[in-house]
């Protein structure tokens, strides 16, 4: 049996992604819903939905070395057999935005990576999540809020002129 050349499999390839990657247009607003979170570990989920629709898939979620908590969407993982991973929806920029800026205003804020002179102490990869957090009282009612499982978050998309 001869193998498939490279070219073909590629161009294969990309009519698949073609076809299955989801790319929605954009939106008037965005809204994060069932937002599942691990406090320990920094990571989760959640559903998004594009004016009101909501997209199957479940977008991740993790603390970055900023101190601020963003967003991943959901990926195709070596599809037809190559050994790569591919984005499953492409979201245009002001979509995003708006993602994060939903994502800021819902989540505590961490200390980000670094040396903080006035307290101290170097962030790093070692240090745990609940030594990293900025203000107390804010991360308690915020992680009520999500672990409530009713935190619900609507963000207008902000579209270039």
């Amino acid at each position: 049996m001869e193998a498939e050349p490279v070219e073909d499999r590629r161009a294969a390839l990309r009519k698949w992604l073609m076809e299955n990657v989801l790319v929605p247009p954009t939106p008037q607003s965005i809204t994060i819903s069932d937002i599942k979170f691990d406090w320990e570990r920094g990571s989760g989920s959640f559903v998004l939905a594009l004016d009101g629709e909501r997209l199957m898939d479940r977008f991740n979620l993790s603390v970055e070395m900023n101190g601020k908590v963003t967003f991943g969407g959901p990926l195709f993982v070596s599809p037809m057999g190559v050994p790569a991973t591919f984005s499953a929806v492409e979201l245009d920029r002001p979509t995003s935005q708006a993602i994060q800026k939903g994502l800021e205003r819902t989540f505590p804020l961490y200390y980000a990576f670094g040396r903080h002179k006035h307290r101290k102490r170097l962030v790093d990869i070692w240090t745990p999540l609940h030594r990293r957090i900025v203000d107390q009282k804010d991360f308690q009612e915020k992680r009520a809020l999500i672990d409530s499982g009713q935190c619900v978050v609507t963000e207008m998309v902000v579209k270039p002129l």
